[in-house]
């Protein structure tokens, strides 16, 4: 394994999906309530995910942010059941302010 700050390159799948196709060599650190929102930089916050979950999770935050913590479920279909359960959850902590 090789980390390198908020990347790191790992035969492991990330903590969203069971498996990759094409298989994924890279995880990154997302923060589940993000550090730009007040969110702490704590082991309880940060999962390792891939490049394309971590896009997806903080698109759809975004759409939660822009609805008031709803979406349409023609946006979330979209998205797998682990990527709506963290960006649902980062947006819990963000409105909450709390882990």
């Amino acid at each position: 394994m090789i980390d390198i700050g908020d990347v790191t390159q790992t035969s492991a799948p990330c903590d969203l999906h069971t498996r990759h196709i094409p298989e994924s060599r890279i995880n990154m650190r997302h923060h589940v309530w993000p550090l730009a929102d007040g969110g702490p930089d704590i082991e309880d916050n940060i999962i390792a995910v891939c490049p394309t979950g971590h896009y997806n999770i903080h698109d759809l935050l975004e759409q939660y942010r822009m609805n008031m913590g709803r979406a349409h479920y023609a946006i979330t279909r979209r998205f797998s059941l682990a990527e709506r359960h963290y960006a649902k959850l980062g947006y819990d902590r963000l409105t909450r302010g709390y882990m």
